[in-house]
């Protein structure tokens, strides 16, 4: 869509309407089986927007496209023309977001860019994270931005996703990256987004975080530690999930076998989840759990600086 003056966008959409509405009145009133439904479709989408009823017009609009009625473009027409009558109000912002959404799943990143900074709300994460892709494909550096929005994902919507596959392709983001955020989202309740995030490092890795996802004690138990890193990631993946269902029985694989075989942080990042569970099933253990962790937190940054210490010596 091209961003033209309000009071000429709103000429043209009351003429199109005007032609459009007697044209669907034309249409409406030819024979046709009434077991069509499509056409109940365009006529309730004529009386949402004769009765400015916006959540009534997208509810019409997504079916008749999603039925590819031959008036489907008319429905568009109409929304559109909701857009220019209420220009500046908190409605037409919404309506703004909507389409940023349709022009992102198309890839029209010049239309993007162009209506992007007219969104005043900004507050759609998946609308962000579209924005974040067209400065990349314009060379800006969004490494901060970019990682930061892909973090706070909430769920596998195509805006982030695909920003985050882009990234990955162009080796801005890395495997860790997309180990922590697994670990995040698996963290929050959201395996999806979990299994989302794994499928950047390989389909293997997304199927074994879906296998861990079904059955995460299964999983440990079928699994050797071994001394690579992914290996080491799913494990701790399958702990975070079994501790959403059963903290304890999440205490018990760490303490008698998966503490000792994980890295250090791997190992904190467990007993976090293992603690954050028991808290919230008010558990008594709880308080120990997170001690444990900081435990092995700040033994692994003590570690780290010791290294680092060491090649600066050399």
């Amino acid at each position: 869509m091209l961003e033209i003056s309000g009071s000429v966008y709103g000429r043209l959409a009351t003429r199109l309407t005007s032609v459009l509405l007697a044209a669907c009145s034309l249409f409406c009133a030819l024979p046709v089986a009434r077991g069509q439904t499509g056409d109940d479709i365009i006529i309730e989408a004529r009386e949402a927007y004769r009765k400015k009823d916006r959540n009534r017009l997208v509810a019409a609009r997504a079916a008749a496209l999603a039925e590819q009625h031959p008036l489907a473009m008319w429905v568009d027409y109409w929304d559109l023309s909701f857009y220019a009558r209420w220009n500046g109000t908190y409605v037409e912002d919404r309506l703004r977001n909507d389409w940023l959404l349709e022009l992102g799943k198309r890839n029209d990143w010049a239309n993007y860019s162009v209506n992007f900074p007219r969104f005043r709300m900004n507050d759609d994460r998946e609308a962000t994270c579209y924005a974040l892709l067209t400065e990349h494909l314009k060379g800006r550096d969004i490494r901060g931005p970019a990682r930061a929005a892909w973090m706070s994902q909430r769920e596998t919507d195509d805006g982030c996703a695909l920003l985050a596959t882009t990234l990955t392709d162009a080796r801005i983001f890395t495997s860790a990256d997309a180990w922590r955020k697994a670990r995040l989202a698996m963290d929050a309740g959201r395996p999806r987004v979990a299994r989302q995030a794994a499928a950047l490092i390989s389909i293997g890795a997304a199927n074994s975080v879906q296998e861990l996802i079904d059955s995460p004690a299964r999983f440990l138990t079928r699994r050797t530690p071994g001394a690579d890193r992914s290996s080491a990631e799913l494990a701790t993946l399958a702990i975070i999930r079994m501790a959403s269902n059963d903290p304890d029985a999440a205490a018990r694989a760490l303490s008698d076998r998966w503490e000792r075989a994980l890295p250090a942080d791997l190992a904190a990042w467990a007993w976090a989840a293992v603690a954050k569970q028991a808290a919230m099933n008010l558990l008594p253990e709880a308080a120990d759990h997170y001690q444990h962790a900081a435990l092995l937190a700040a033994r692994e940054v003590a570690a780290a600086g010791s290294k680092s210490c060491r090649r600066s010596t050399r």
